[in-house]
């Protein structure tokens, strides 16, 4: 019996559906400046395997996946919302700030928004 050729999904940025995510973070440099990395996504992509492939967060990085050690958190520029990168598709160009986990916890570490 023949096997049906392989699936090929199509690059991000081969895709009509694409939009522009730029990831925004600290210089380790210089504090006072800041790094962005930009990159293409198809709607419907998962924020964190988006930021994953582009390179904007470390995949050996520990994420639970699952929305609750909060090590995928995001800062949306436009809203200023937090945005969980495992729990999020992507749908619209967005700018997103990366921060260490002072941005949206206090001192003791709880998370009172969530």
């Amino acid at each position: 019996r023949a096997r049906p050729p392989p699936t090929v999904r199509p690059r991000a940025t081969d895709d009509d559906d694409a939009v522009e995510l730029v990831f925004v973070r600290p210089s380790d440099a210089d504090p006072e400046d800041v790094v962005e990395v930009r990159c293409a996504a198809r709607v419907g992509e998962n924020l964190l395997a988006a930021a994953m492939r582009c390179g904007a967060v470390d995949a050996a990085d520990h994420f639970c996946l699952e929305g609750r050690c909060d090590a995928c958190v995001f800062e949306n520029c436009e809203t200023d919302e937090p945005v969980r990168g495992c729990q999020t598709a992507v749908e619209t160009p967005m700018r997103l700030w990366q921060r260490g986990e002072e941005a949206f916890f206090g001192n003791d570490g709880e998370d009172d928004e969530w």
